[in-house]
Formats: structure tokens, C-alpha cells, sequence
């Protein structure tokens, strides 16, 4: 009996290739980036041509790539956990190497915006929160606060989701089984569904509802819910028979709300009921295919092994913090050095290659130092604790 469980748990580790490092993940992120760079830098395009109708109107799918980076850091995360279950050092290895990853750009991003930049830059400076506003930001938590107005600011809300996220989500994974851990993110995601519609019927601001952690936990939740599923390798097998063409949710998702959902925004009263939960549903769809097809000659797995999707990736981290300060400086320095304003369609390229090199030098600066000690903290889990998570594993794993 013994035999043929730790068979199973041998069966359930292998059933996703290299559950390690995955390239093709550093190539969603790239996706996600840019796709919210070209959101971001998009705005100021009109559609009096049709090059810039077309690219106006792939920009406007831009803001999705953060729903992409919540199911992925639900479905790493969870990853991350699981395989920490049982390790003495549980709480502080995954604290720790998370504090490492995340705090000491933002931190210093949070140190240039206010104290460098609203001094020196006064007209930049006003486009920043107001002093009383600081605290919510240096303690994680500027989601729950009206952030409209705040253009370099703006987008640091998504942070706070996923900082409050891996807060908590440790304390659920810690000794559960995936099964538990599955049913735990579908209701999390039915809860967070239901709590949009409950908000959006009292008439709730629609920028709160977008910030809100509880009413967007259901992408985190979805993502995790993708980790149980493919370390089961029923699951896993049965997904797998549609894995080359799970690429293709996400358009057809997005371009029937683009045409059901008028207009197509975050705000949108159609997006923001069920469109919310069918877009991180189909980028959850796009994360199963890339996971289950690697090692296979797909396009897809082309596409996002590529060396430029995967570099965008590597930076992306620091790409979404730094992007529109960037963008702003840019635009900034065009108009003292060149008298000029550059058109919109050269804009774009020009500040997504200054953003990339921009993050590089960040990321070599600030990010690279830290994420070297982050291996002073890897999860310590002895033989026999590994064996006992191995089994409550299986057991939970084959029930999904």
C-alpha cells in the first residue's frame, strides 16, 4: 500500500514538466507587461488614422495584463507554498525571500517619487498623492484609497493586492491539502464575483471596486485553483489533450467583452460584473497551455521562450513600477531638448525601450544584490515531513 501511494506521489510530481523554473512564465509576464505599457502609453493616441486606430484599439486591451499577472502570482505562489508545506522554516523562508523580491524597489521607487522628484520636479510633483497620503503607501496598502488623479501613483494599487494576497494566503495553504486549496479558490472566487455585483448594486464607486482586494481576489484565486489542477495528473493528462489551443481564450474572451461590454473599460459596469472573472479565466486557460506544452515545438512555446519576451519578463517587476515615471521624464526632456512633442506612434516604442533599460539598470542596482540572499532562506524540509506532505498530497491531489 505504502509502495503504490509513494508511486502516485512519484506520478503527481512529474505530472507538470520542470515544476521549477518555467521559461514560457517569463514570457507571460513579458506579455503582461507590455501589454500594460502599451495601455498606459496608448492614452494619448486618437484615431484620426487608421495606424493609430488600430493601435488605439489594441492599447485598449492593455489594462488586462494586470488581471494576467494576478493569475500568475496566484498559480506561482501557491506553487511556492506547497512545496514549503512541512518545512521548519515555513513562515520565515517565504516571508523572507518575498520581502527580498518585492520591498526594495518599491521602497526606493517610494523614496524617489517623494523625496527626490516632488522637489526637484515640482510639476511632476503634483501629479503625486498628498503628503497625509504617504503612509498608505509605505504600509502596502494604496488600493484602499481613491487613487484617481495620482498619475504616477496610479497604477501602484495592484501591488497592494498582491502584497495583501501573499500576506494572507500562506496562513490558508500552510496544512491543506490541494483539494482543500482547490475548493478554498473557487469559493474565494465566488465570493469575490458575488461581492462585485453586491457593490456595483449600492452604486459603489467603480474605482473602488477595481482596487478593492476582496473584489478582485477571483484571478488570484484562479490561479491558485490552476496549481492544484495540474499537480493532479488526471487533471493534468485531461487538460493536456487541449493544451495547444487554450491560447486562443483570451482573444475570443476579450474581443466578445470588446463588443458585449461597451464601453470596454475597467470601469465598465459589463466588465467589471462577470468580465472581471472570464478574463482571468482565459489567461488561466493561456497559463495551462504554456505549462503543459513546454518541451513541445508549439508557436506558443516559441513565442514566449523567444529572447526578447523572456527578457521583458526578467524586468517586469520593475518595468510596472517604473513605466510611467519614465514615460513622464521622457516626454519631459523631448520637449526641453527638442522644442517638440513626438508623435504618439514614435512615443510608444521610444518609452517602452526606455522603460526596459531603465529596469535593467534598476534591477542591476537595486534588485540583483537582494534576490542574491534569497537563497540563505530556502525552505528547509526534512525527509521524513517531505514524505508526509507527499502523501497528504496525493491523497488530496486525486480527489480534485
Amino acid at each position: 500500500m505504502l509502495r503504490g501511494t509513494q508511486e502516485g506521489w512519484s506520478s503527481l510530481k512529474s505530472a507538470v514538466p520542470n515544476r521549477g523554473w518555467m521559461p514560457p512564465l517569463d514570457g507571460l509576464r513579458g506579455v503582461a507587461i507590455l501589454m500594460v505599457m502599451l495601455f498606459h502609453y496608448g492614452l494619448p493616441l486618437k484615431e484620426s488614422s487608421l495606424p493609430q486606430h488600430i493601435v488605439k484599439v489594441a492599447s485598449e486591451f492593455g489594462w488586462t495584463g494586470v488581471d494576467l499577472f494576478f493569475v500568475l502570482s496566484g498559480f506561482l505562489i501557491t506553487g511556492i507554498l506547497l512545496d514549503a508545506q512541512g518545512a521548519d522554516n515555513y513562515w520565515s523562508s517565504f516571508y523572507s525571500r518575498r520581502a527580498l523580491r518585492i520591498f526594495p524597489i518599491y521602497y526606493v521607487s517610494l523614496f524617489v517619487l517623494f523625496f527626490v522628484l516632488r522637489p526637484l520636479m515640482p510639476g511632476l510633483g503634483a501629479t503625486l498623492p498628498p503628503g497625509h497620503e504617504m503612509p498608505w503607501y509605505f504600509a502596502y496598502v494604496p488600493n484602499w484609497i481613491d487613487g484617481r488623479g495620482r498619475l504616477l501613483t496610479a497604477h501602484y494599487w495592484s501591488l497592494g493586492v498582491e502584497e495583501q494576497f501573499y500576506l494572507v494566503w500562506p496562513f490558508i495553504v500552510c496544512r491543506r491539502t490541494t483539494r482543500q486549496i482547490f475548493r478554498i479558490a473557487v469559493a474565494g472566487c465566488v465570493a469575490s464575483l458575488a461581492l462585485r455585483f453586491a457593490l456595483m448594486g449600492l452604486h459603489v464607486i467603480p474605482d473602488f471596486i477595481l482596487r478593492n482586494t476582496f473584489a478582485r481576489m477571483d484571478a488570484l484565486m484562479i490561479g491558485a485553483a490552476c496549481t492544484c489542477l495540474l499537480r493532479n495528473p488526471v487533471w493534468a493528462a485531461r487538460l493536456g489533450r487541449y493544451a495547444n489551443w487554450t491560447w486562443l481564450a483570451p482573444p475570443f474572451t476579450l474581443a466578445l467583452l470588446y463588443v458585449c461590454a461597451r464601453p470596454f473599460s475597467n470601469h465598465a459596469p459589463g466588465v467589471q460584473g462577470f468580465g472581471f472573472t472570464a478574463i482571468a479565466l482565459s489567461y488561466a486557460l493561456l497559463l495551462i497551455g504554456a505549462v503543459l506544452t513546454i518541451g513541445r515545438p508549439t508557436p506558443l512555446q516559441h513565442f514566449l521562450c523567444s529572447g526578447v519576451m523572456r527578457t521583458f519578463g526578467k524586468y517586469s517587476y520593475g518595468a510596472y513600477i517604473w513605466h510611467v515615471l519614465v514615460q513622464s521624464l521622457l516626454v519631459k526632456a523631448e520637449r526641453l531638448i527638442l522644442h517638440v512633442s513626438v508623435p504618439t506612434l514614435i512615443q510608444i516604442p521610444l518609452a517602452i525601450a526606455a522603460t526596459l533599460a531603465f529596469s535593467m539598470g534598476s534591477y542591476a542596482a537595486i534588485e540583483r544584490p537582494f534576490l542574491a540572499l534569497k537563497d540563505r532562506f530556502k525552505p528547509r524540509v526534512s525527509q521524513q515531513a517531505a514524505e508526509q506532505v507527499g502523501l497528504a498530497a496525493v491523497a488530496g491531489a486525486t480527489e480534485v
